[in-house]
């Protein structure tokens, strides 16, 4: 019986096909946005003035198949840009089971300069924060259509510096290994990191008015000087 090639065949095409597909891309995205309402999506740049005060909201985004049953992160934050001033957990209000944190509010550890540096936001304050997406262990928690995306889950409030530009404020899994940062999935089991994003928040600064003010002086001198001068070359 000779033998045929179509089932060979078919095989080989579906190999091909599930090659080519692009799998549902699944993951945490964990960011820092300094618009409360997230009315308008992540803003993870402000734009602030020595003196005031922000709030960075942490924000979770689920997408794919993820979930997400309970989580600990910490922050790193500019210690020569930002001065650290409270935090509370928040979460939103439609979370399954019990919003974000409920009896599990964990500690805060608000070292305004731990001596240390980081590659990205130079020598930095620590701020952790830990809070439960479900009341008990083993409840499952939200997934990417079960909740609003993105979800809040914690919010901490600044005071700017003097100086203060470019990324000041970092989430992640800092306190690795050996601790309890993770971010746990409906099974409970941590979320493999290559799943994991972290997005940080930046501040455009904007001049000090003494510093304006000196510019403008400076300017309107050198203006007066040249005027003076060419008075004077035109006698």
């Amino acid at each position: 019986m000779p033998y045929s090639t179509k089932p060979v065949l078919l095989i080989a095409i579906l190999f091909i096909v599930a090659c080519l597909v692009k799998p549902v891309d699944a993951g945490v995205i964990v960011s820092v946005d300094w618009d409360a309402t997230l009315a308008n999506g992540i803003q993870s740049t402000i734009v602030a003035s020595p003196g005031d005060t922000v709030t960075a909201t942490i924000v979770f985004t689920i997408t794919g198949s993820s979930s997400v049953s309970n989580y600990e992160i910490s922050t790193r934050f500019s210690s020569s840009s930002l001065l650290f001033v409270s935090r509370t957990d928040t979460g939103p209000a439609t979370l399954p089971n019990a919003p974000p944190s409920t009896g599990n509010t964990g500690p805060v550890y608000n070292i305004q300069s731990t001596g240390l540096i980081d590659p990205i936001v130079g020598l930095y304050g620590v701020n952790e924060f830990i809070a439960g997406t479900v009341p008990s262990f083993g409840d499952p928690g939200p997934t990417a259509t079960s909740v609003p995306n993105p979800f809040a889950v914690s919010a901490i409030t600044f005071t700017v510096r003097p100086g203060a530009n470019g990324m000041v404020l970092i989430p992640g899994l800092f306190n690795m290994p050996g601790s309890l940062d993770l971010i746990d999935d409906n099974t409970n089991s941590p979320i493999p990191l290559s799943e994991l994003t972290f997005d940080g928040g930046s501040i455009t600064a904007v001049p000090e008015p003494s510093a304006i003010a000196l510019v403008t002086v400076t300017l309107a001198a050198f203006g007066f000087s040249r005027y003076r001068k060419r008075n004077i070359l035109a006698v």
